[in-house]
């Protein structure tokens, strides 16, 4: 379960996911961009790009704790 799930960075950007549970083996993908969310492809809904060459993103589970980051190439 995903649910308030945080996807941030050090800027103060931050997706909150919705409700959703992502299958073993799974993946889902999170789209700067408008759309309407679908089991696999989430959207953030923003105008411009969030991620800039250089920062790291990390992703927090629901009780806060770092699970994953990624820097950007």
């Amino acid at each position: 379960d995903l649910s308030n799930w945080q996807l941030r960075d050090e800027n103060g950007n931050l997706f909150l996911f919705p409700t959703i549970t992502l299958v073993k083996e799974g993946a889902v993908q999170i789209h700067t961009a408008a759309g309407t969310n679908t089991v696999v492809d989430l959207y953030w809904n923003m105008t411009a790009p969030i991620w800039k060459s250089g920062e790291t993103a990390s992703l927090y589970d629901a009780d806060g704790i770092l699970r994953a980051a990624y820097k950007v190439p």
